[in-house]
């Protein structure tokens, strides 16, 4: 009886927006705006759809289901664009979050057991000290009136989290507003994403101003992190029982390192503590900026929130519906860029090896098929129990064996803000001004500002 199950269609014969002679669709796609466009475009053509950047083509993906499956063949079948590699090993970096293949599994195993050495609970008195200067600093904006670029404070507190938590180094960010690496930090992603766009690498050749801005930035960072390596390894030769218990990451990294002959070279600490950076400080600070947009237009949710924190109590449900709709509706990373290192299937279509993969992780804000009820924010939805939402909800932390390891962390601060936000203020826009989503690798709120009043 003859095989009745339809062959798999090629690439060539999925839609997609027509591009340009030689340069395909890139000069039709915005690089702060990369997102908006792709999402647009999957709405004219479809889940599935096709695109040239220069003669390459790539295959774009918009379902949920199929970009977790993409997601979980992780690293068999799927790996990182190879333009992002060679992007990030032109910076000399080799980070877990970087890594692919028998490297990344190397890396993981060694930076895992490093993270796990800690314990959130040890953790929570230095988190509460940490809090209250944001709080403070916002008690002093809402007695004087004065807006809040929110997302500038916030970014100077997930910082402040991240240092004294991965590296046990108070920075202060938040009061000094002095930070040695903030500056540094915020210009490294869109360089990247920049990169990201360029089909030849001309950077190995010739560098123009804003390669030698990132070539400074990295510098910076660079020595400011190898100085606390360093302090670190002192440490532990002046205290020796700190490679049996480790109190912070890089101690714990240096320690692990020693310990099984691991081969984990300085740069690969250093690399290991700026993607820790990096990841701990943007992605976390953005959907607390993009939570406090939407509070702020939502007094009621405002007000329901502040009654159940107020109310204390072991869980907060309404917080965490407050955080998954954030999630769904404002993803910080609502693209991600992969390639296909196997002949695979998706969707009905033969993917060779070697063909480079677009996931677009957002369903349309007014997307009522997946999320039924009103459109926009409503975080009631995540409070009906009959509705599973959790299987086709977006990704912010990624999905599969690349999951984020530092989720626990990132959700504990967005708690944590959330909390004393609801329990100490009132906030509103400061203007009318829209406010729009920039893309640069992590898409952002740009121009939030806010006015605070104490409860």
């Amino acid at each position: 009886m003859p095989n009745s199950t339809p062959l798999p269609k090629p690439l060539s014969a999925l839609p997609g927006p027509r591009g340009w002679p030689l340069l395909g669709n890139l000069p039709q796609i915005s690089q702060t705006q990369m997102h908006l466009v792709m999402e647009r475009w999957a709405e004219q053509f479809g889940p599935l759809y096709r695109l040239r950047f220069g003669r390459k083509p790539l295959m774009v993906i918009s379902d949920i289901e199929l970009c977790r499956r993409v997601m979980r063949e992780r690293p068999e079948n799927f790996r990182r664009f190879p333009a992002f590699e060679r992007i990030i090993g032109d910076m000399g970096l080799t980070s877990l979050f970087s890594a692919e293949g028998e490297m990344w599994k190397r890396q993981r195993r060694v930076f895992m057991r490093a993270l796990n050495i800690h314990h959130m609970a040890p953790f929570l008195p230095k988190l509460d000290v940490i809090t209250g200067r944001l709080q403070s600093l916002w008690q002093r904006a809402a007695d004087s009136g004065t807006p809040v670029m929110v997302l500038d404070d916030v970014m100077r507190y997930t910082l402040d989290v991240t240092t004294r938590f991965a590296f046990g180094y108070d920075a202060n960010a938040l009061e000094t507003h002095e930070d040695p690496i903030q500056k540094h930090l915020s210009r490294i992603l869109p360089q990247v994403s920049r990169r990201a766009r360029i089909p030849f690498p001309y950077w190995r050749y010739f560098k123009l101003k804003a390669d030698r801005q990132l070539d400074a930035d990295l510098a910076g960072v660079r020595g400011y992190i190898e100085g606390l390596i360093a302090d670190a390894r002192a440490r532990i030769a002046a205290d020796p029982a700190l490679a049996e218990k480790p109190t912070n990451l890089i101690e714990a990294l240096l320690a692990t390192r020693d310990e099984d002959g691991s081969v984990f070279s300085d740069n690969d600490i250093f690399s290991n503590a700026l993607g820790t950076l990096v990841a701990g400080e943007d992605t976390t600070a953005m959907t607390l900026a993009w939570m406090m947009y939407f509070l702020a237009g939502h007094p009621e949710a405002q007000e329901r929130l502040h009654a159940e924190v107020a109310a204390g109590g072991a869980e907060y449900p309404f917080l965490e519906a407050v955080m998954n709709e954030t999630f769904r509706l404002k993803p910080v990373a609502p693209v991600f860029f992969l390639h296909a290192s196997a002949d695979v299937e998706l969707g009905g279509y033969a993917v060779p090896a070697g063909t480079d993969i677009v996931l677009v992780t957002r369903p349309g804000a007014n997307d009522t098929s997946e999320f039924p009820g009103e459109p926009g924010f409503r975080p009631e939805r995540w409070l009906t129990p009959q509705q599973n939402y959790v299987n086709r909800a977006p990704l912010p932390f990624g999905h599969g064996p690349r999951l984020c390891p530092g989720r626990n962390l990132a959700q504990l601060e967005i708690r944590t803000v959330a909390a004393m936000l609801a329990r100490n203020f009132r906030i509103q826009r400061a203007d009318e001004a829209p406010v729009e989503e920039h893309f640069a690798f992590t898409m952002a709120p740009k121009e939030l500002k806010l006015l605070f009043e104490r409860r």
